[in-house]
């Protein structure tokens, strides 16, 4: 017992050390995750809300358990730092965690090299260094992953529980609704009474209630913007003004996706097959492998296999992450309950050698630079606390994220609070900070900028403070 904890503990410190070193030196401030600080910090001064992130499928929000994860330690800490170290965190216990799991099934030995391929997998590196609604579900998922493997329970106060854990994690993103399919279609072939089914059912209903508390005092406003006013099309047709795309042709669209899945978790999809298929197939290899693993595995194939179909338009690389974890993970526990079992050996030092270095490396966006002008608006006395003013923000490489989160959120937590992104018409002041040097004003065409009056931006006050352009335009 005594062994099998040092064991744990020991897991849970290397995983804590390899996920928040360099932090928060290598952290590249995220325009979303800025945006999620705000409410994360409205929430902490008493504003409670049913809501969370947006998600980009027309007018759908996701569930709000993602900000109240982390509102206890902004609480207490009102520190970015803090929610940075936190998150990392989470992704090491979920470590430790699956051992103690794989431990009551296999050897110390096999449940500790299962765990160590899980926790060196790139895609768990970065996203443990990156919190967001679309990255800090997965220490909940590989857990789920693992009860759906090894231990799925049949008491009614258990299964509904974990209905529950699988609603608040599809409430944080909705990309893993393969994972919420697979599981229900696991449950039925595991279950022995499969009526059961009906509290997993009922736990998933639950998760839901703020969304649909929201709809209801809202007049199902998020579904008659979605679907009766048709701007899930939006997503459909690829208009969200996102960059990357995926491929029409289901060849060039398998090759694509292959490559996505390689740089997250080593191997392409394929390899990741060929290596469950022989563990499957080949009965003298087989020692320990159980029905469960093989009806994860299978799902994991048909996920994939819809990933290439469905997800042909609009692409984030983590809209994959839910099912390449699914794939990577039941292939590790297939090769962990199975006499090829030291064949996780390799599969770590893969690890090792294409091990992403580069996520520790000094930060190109680090949250300091934003910080720094916020503070100097303020200090300059740019800004007035009675006069509303509004922010915009000019990037050389994107055009999504106008808003400027990044200065919005530290504004904020100096006292001076900008208006809504929807009130730039109404607002007397106008701050936009440019990152690209020499930028052409008359150019400039947004929906925001029209909102506040092209004709305002004839005449402006321009500050140089480093490596920004900083324009204040007024009415």
């Amino acid at each position: 017992m005594k062994q099998k904890l040092l064991f744990g503990v020991g897991l849970m410190a290397l995983s804590f050390v390899l996920y928040f070193f360099k932090l928060p030196g290598s952290y590249n401030f995220d325009s979303d995750f800025a945006r999620d600080l705000i409410n994360i910090h409205t929430i902490s001064q008493g504003h409670l809300t049913l809501l969370g992130p947006k998600s980009s499928f027309g007018g759908l929000y996701t569930g709000p358990y993602y900000y109240y994860l982390f509102v206890p330690i902004y609480r207490i800490s009102h520190s970015l730092n803090a929610i940075l170290f936190f998150n990392a965190l989470l992704f090491a216990c979920s470590i430790s965690l699956v051992f103690f799991i794989l431990n009551k099934h296999l050897s110390l030995f096999r449940a500790t090299l299962a765990s160590l391929a899980l926790a060196f997998l790139p895609l768990l590196i970065t996203t443990s260094r990156s919190p967001g609604n679309a990255f800090s579900y997965i220490p909940f998922l590989i857990v789920a992953l693992t009860i759906f493997s090894f231990a799925i329970p049949e008491k009614n106060l258990l299964i509904f529980c974990l209905g529950l854990l699988l609603g608040i994690i599809l409430n944080f993103h909705y990309s893993n609704i393969f994972f919420i399919v697979s599981a229900w279609m696991i449950l039925l072939l595991t279950l022995k009474k499969r009526m059961k089914i009906a509290y997993f059912a009922l736990g998933i209903f639950v998760s839901y209630l703020p969304l649909g508390l929201f709809e209801l005092k809202h007049g199902l406003v998020m579904f008659k913007n979605t679907f009766v006013n048709g701007s899930y099309h939006t997503f459909l047709n690829d208009q969200n003004g996102i960059q990357l795309h995926a491929k029409k042709n289901i060849i060039d669209n398998f090759l694509f996706l292959s490559e996505q899945f390689r740089q997250v978790i080593i191997l392409p999809p394929l390899v990741w097959v060929a290596i469950g298929l022989v563990l499957m197939l080949y009965k003298k290899a087989q020692e320990r492998i159980s029905a469960p693993q093989k009806n994860l595995f299978i799902f994991s194939i048909l996920s994939s296999v819809a990933l290439v179909f469905i997800l042909n338009g609009q692409f984030a690389i983590f809209y994959i992450y839910p099912v390449a974890i699914m794939l990577a993970l039941s292939v590790v526990l297939l090769v962990a309950s199975s006499k090829l079992w030291y064949s996780l050996i390799a599969i770590i030092l893969l690890e090792l050698l294409f091990f992403p270095s580069s996520l520790y490396k000094p930060a190109v966006r680090s949250y300091k630079i934003f910080q720094d002008a916020s503070n100097y608006l303020v200090d300059k006395k740019l800004i007035d606390k009675n006069n509303s003013f509004n922010t915009i923000q000019i990037r050389k490489e994107t055009s999504i994220a106008p808003y400027g989160f990044e200065y919005r959120y530290f504004l904020i937590e100096r006292g001076y609070i900008p208006a809504d992104v929807t009130e730039y018409q109404q607002s007397h002041t106008l701050i936009l900070f440019s990152e690209v040097k020499k930028l052409d004003l008359v150019s400039l065409n947004s929906w925001e900028i029209n909102q506040f009056g092209k004709e305002n931006l004839q005449k402006y006050n321009r500050y140089n403070f480093k490596n920004l352009t900083i324009y204040k335009f007024e009415k």
